[in-house]
């Protein structure tokens, strides 16, 4: 599974925090991945699954990664690029 966020822009190179929405898959799912500054390197972001949802929009919840890192120690460049 190939996974885009959909990041909105940022006026800062402050870490990324909050829910973001992955591109639908092949089947139309998505992810909702936290991002937030990773627990050993605040500089740095991380994102979590915290959410998957099927292509109608109702929640997957037999998901097996929910929970699970996704993107790790991402350096942010400022203006919403990562």
């Amino acid at each position: 599974m190939i996974i885009a966020l959909v990041l909105p822009g940022l006026a800062s190179a402050e870490t990324l925090t909050g829910v973001f929405k992955t591109e639908p898959g092949d089947t139309g799912g998505f992810l909702h991945v936290g991002m937030a500054p990773c627990t050993d390197d605040a500089s740095l972001t991380c994102g979590t699954i915290l959410r998957a949802d099927h292509g109608d929009s109702s929640a997957n919840t037999g998901y097996g990664n929910l929970g699970k890192p996704i993107v790790w120690a991402m350096k942010d460049r400022g203006n919403g690029k990562g």
